[in-house]
């Protein structure tokens, strides 16, 4: 046989042995069972939170399936993907689904049955656990939670008016905090301004944490058992179900810590034994006196500075009636507090008093006593000056009489041989009109303040509402987006430009369905309209519209241009059922 004959019998030999192991392949592959997996991407997640439920089918190729209703979740959102491998001849599909608790306990994800070209193929159970917004989770493989908070007391029990702080610690490992917390507290407390948070690192079995402070100076004014908390504490983390943007940042969803409230045990202060210059004072402190000046008339001031130096509430101090001071008027007081810490719990509060002797002869200013109560001790405590002495003499006297001088006389001056001029009686009719208080304008005038001052707390009120509010500034956001969104709906209607008439009505109920739901307002589909608005007792007609919009919207990307009578039609029916979507409720199971 020729060379070439030879070569070409090589070549179809191996081209048809090639098509032999690829159809061997084929076959293999198409012998290959099907399967399916379902699995979650963690088993414990917080009322509010999504969780990840992914189907893998190994060997087979379908179309995503439709979950059925799942007891106690709504689909948010779903999502698919696909692995080929060639040299085994093996697909993988894998579904994902968003699952939204609907209420806190412990729920089962039952077993799906699902067809694939007539072969039936089933799921296997998953339980999901649902704690309380702000319960520490922990993710899959790990022993300690990702973000938590405490609530921390100096001690369980304190004293009527003894002051001291309540700490309220977060600890976080990925995301921000954004605002002070929230903390309830009993009326029986007082509460001041919550303090410069202090910021700090911590390992806690293996695990780093950041950590942030809060500090707030509490005082209790009535005995018994009082509550503080629960603190709540925003901390904005990174959205795992929504992808990064351009530049790789994540967006963000806010999670509410919660630590729960504590109960702290008010005593009585003591009702035996209390001193007579008791006034009030709790904490531990120290005393200086000091008077001046020490020699002086009767009548003449002295001046009585005191320095009350130690732990308390510095505010509330007062100075104590001196039972010993008889002998002398007292004046009421000033005082200032001076290098207290931020929350005047710490430093010294000084005071000036003008005490008058009332007689001569006193030789001594008694000494000054302050008694305040001790809550370490659990005892009232005196602190005693040493008395000042003093020299003071007999009050000066009136004006003595003028002494008579030779060739001078005490007597009164001769008048002048000419009267002064009379004053005129009568300086004529004065012009006098309306006093200005009775006229409106100057009256109106007067309220112009006093609006302005209202109008500018109303406005701050109303800021500080939206921004401990998250779901009512959202609920503003949203209904500013839908009037701007008529308002576009009327000039696409003006130029016939159906496809961008059809992309605003898709995107505002988006907008207010997701904003009724608490959800993003990219998961809000048709599917949804069906299956997260039933469970939340959403009306039949409500349903009704809302699909029939979603599907003329969807339906109109393929059609043709529609007229400026048809898409006129179409915006009364969406403005009713967005009002209609405004004023209904979901109920919250």
């Amino acid at each position: 046989m020729a060379p070439g004959l030879r070569t070409f019998g090589f070549w179809r030999w191996l081209i048809r042995s090639a098509g032999w192991a690829g159809a061997v392949c084929c076959l293999l592959a198409t012998a290959r069972a099907a399967s399916v997996t379902a699995s979650v991407d963690r088993p414990t997640i917080a009322l509010g939170e999504t969780v990840t439920l992914s189907l893998m089918f190994d060997g087979v190729n379908i179309n995503q399936p439709n979950l059925p209703v799942i007891p106690n979740f709504q689909v948010a959102g779903r999502g698919s993907s696909l692995n080929m491998d060639i040299t085994r001849g093996i697909s993988q599909q894998t579904f994902t689904y968003q699952l939204a608790p609907t209420q806190i306990g412990d729920f089962l994800i039952p077993g799906f049955q699902l067809d694939s070209g007539g072969q039936q193929l089933r799921t296997q159970p998953i339980q999901i656990k649902v704690v309380k917004p702000g319960d520490a989770v922990v993710p899959p493989g790990t022993t300690a939670p990702t973000a938590f908070v405490k609530l921390v007391t100096p001690k369980p029990e304190l004293y009527v008016g003894e002051v001291s702080e309540i700490e309220v610690q977060l600890y976080w490992q990925d995301g921000r905090p954004t605002q002070y917390p929230q903390l309830p507290t009993d009326p029986g407390f007082t509460v001041g301004k919550w303090l410069k948070p202090a910021e700090s690192r911590v390992n806690i079995s293996n695990q780093l944490y950041n950590v942030v402070t809060f500090k707030q100076p509490i005082t209790p004014v009535k005995a018994g058992a009082l509550s503080l908390g629960p603190a709540v504490v925003p901390l904005a983390v990174p959205d795992r179900t929504r992808r990064p943007d351009f530049f790789g940042n994540r967006p963000e969803r806010e999670v509410r810590l919660t630590a729960e409230k504590v109960m702290i045990q008010v005593l009585p202060l003591p009702e035996q034994n209390v001193p007579a210059t008791f006034a009030g004072a709790v904490g531990n402190f120290s005393l200086a006196f000091s008077a001046a000046p020490t020699n002086l008339a009767a009548g003449d001031p002295i001046t009585v500075r005191v320095k009350i130096s130690g732990r308390g509430a510095l505010d509330a101090i007062r100075l104590p009636p001196q039972p010993e001071w008889e002998e002398f008027k007292t004046y009421p007081p000033t005082s200032q507090i001076e290098g207290a810490d931020a929350d005047n719990i710490s430093g010294t509060k000084s005071f000036e008093q003008v005490v008058v002797p009332e007689r001569g002869g006193i030789k001594a200013l008694p000494a000054f006593a302050f008694s305040f109560f001790d809550p370490e001790q659990k005892t009232f405590r005196t602190l005693t000056s040493a008395a000042i002495p003093l020299n003071v003499g007999a009050a000066s006297g009136g004006a003595s009489a003028m002494p008579s001088l030779p060739g001078a006389s005490n007597a009164a001056p001769a008048q002048p041989a000419f009267d002064l001029a009379h004053i005129k009686p009568y300086l004529g009719p004065a012009a006098t009109g309306p006093l200005l208080i009775t006229r409106p304008w100057f009256l109106g005038l007067q309220a112009l303040p006093f609006a302005a001052w209202a109008a500018l707390f109303a406005w701050r009120k109303h800021r500080e509402r939206l921004e401990n509010d998250p779901w009512l500034q959202r609920r503003n956001e949203v209904a500013q987006t839908i009037q701007r969104g008529l308002n576009e709906l009327r000039e696409h209607v003006a130029a016939r430009n159906s496809e961008a008439f059809f992309a605003t009505v898709s995107r505002l109920l988006q907008e207010q369905i997701g904003e009724r739901l608490n959800v993003p307002p990219n998961a809000i589909t048709e599917a949804v309209v069906e299956e997260g608005l039933r469970p939340t007792g959403a009306s039949e007609e409500l349903r009704a519209a809302l699909h029939k919009l979603f599907q003329t919207a969807n339906v109109a990307r393929y059609a043709p241009s529609k007229s400026s009578e048809e898409l006129s039609a179409l915006v009364p029916e969406l403005e009713q059922a967005l009002r209609a979507l405004q004023q209904w409720e979901p109920s919250r199971k």
